[in-house]
């Protein structure tokens, strides 16, 4: 996700601040649920179990498809 395209797109800077900030947080949830597999047990990046599990179930069915 590109923030700078973002924060220069009319149709984002035509929001009110709500729906701006809404719009933000939850694509950088999204964005920010899944790791590169090569970095799951990167220690540097303190991910927690939880979400070490939750990428590798992501890994896993993606293998399968």
């Amino acid at each position: 996700m590109d923030i700078q395209e973002i924060l220069k797109d009319k149709d984002f800077q035509a929001l009110d601040f709500d729906n701006k900030k809404a719009f933000l947080l939850q694509s950088l949830d999204s964005n920010m649920d899944y790791v590169l597999f090569g970095d799951l047990e990167d220690k540097d990046l303190q991910l927690s179990k939880e979400l070490i599990a939750l990428n590798k179930a992501f890994y896993e069915k993606v293998k399968k498809s």
